[in-house]
């Protein structure tokens, strides 16, 4: 098929045959800057199957969706199932719904955000597991952390090179639980910060998350990405 791209959006437009008495399924998943786009003889799949992606495309907000129907010889269709929707995981991306702050340059501290432009940097003395330099995110009320991830980028002597999370119910960082050090590479990858099985152990489901730089390749971190 061809392909057509206009500024954010993008469009794959595709041509398929079906054949009299064959059932397929098609299934789309999108995320902020992914697609999939499949179809597959249902007949040979379960429903749980529609579902599975390919593992470059299993990250968080990642949303399936399935439609499948029957044609018969006279070329209308008999039977045609509802739309079905299904996550692939129960994990919702609320980046920027969060409140964050920082131990310096704190009206800058949003542009460490995913989708917010340009980074935060820190300002201060090299930081250490004692002085550290951080972030701290507040999810919105009634919702629980479930996973952190950090699209790293390359800062240079600029990047953090070790991470301590910590994570709890109470803004109060003396309250939080470590669930995380990290150690971070200076290039641009997907890095997971703290997964969803170390959050689920916490006896309270957490709704605030601090990230603090405790090892850093110069004296001040620059992050985005988070």
């Amino acid at each position: 098929g061809s392909f057509l791209s206009t500024g954010s959006n993008a469009f794959c437009l595709l041509e398929s045959e079906l054949s009299a008495r064959q059932v397929w399924t098609l299934s789309l998943a999108a995320a902020h800057e992914a697609m999939f786009l499949g179809v597959v003889p249902a007949a040979q799949k379960t429903v749980e199957d529609y579902f599975s992606l390919p593992p470059s495309l299993q990250h968080p907000g990642v949303h399936g969706f399935q439609l499948c129907g029957r044609l018969y010889n006279d070329g209308k269709p008999l039977e045609v199932s509802p739309a079905q929707g299904q996550r692939t995981d129960d994990i919702e991306d609320v980046t920027l719904s969060a409140e964050i702050t920082s131990s310096s340059n704190a009206d800058r501290a949003r542009r460490a955000l995913h989708g917010v432009e340009n980074h935060w940097e820190s300002r201060g003395d090299t930081p250490s597991p004692t002085n550290p330099h951080w972030l701290q995110v507040a999810l919105p009320r009634e919702l629980e952390l479930r996973r952190l991830v950090l699209m790293a980028k390359k800062f240079d002597s600029y990047s953090p090179k070790t991470i301590r999370v910590k994570a709890g119910s109470e803004p109060n960082p003396q309250s939080m639980v470590t669930v995380a050090e990290v150690d971070l590479e200076d290039r641009e990858y997907l890095a997971v910060l703290v997964s969803e099985d170390k959050l689920g152990a916490l006896e309270e489901p957490p709704r605030y998350a601090r990230i603090e730089v405790i090892e850093n390749r110069g004296i001040n971190c620059k992050i985005g990405g988070l």
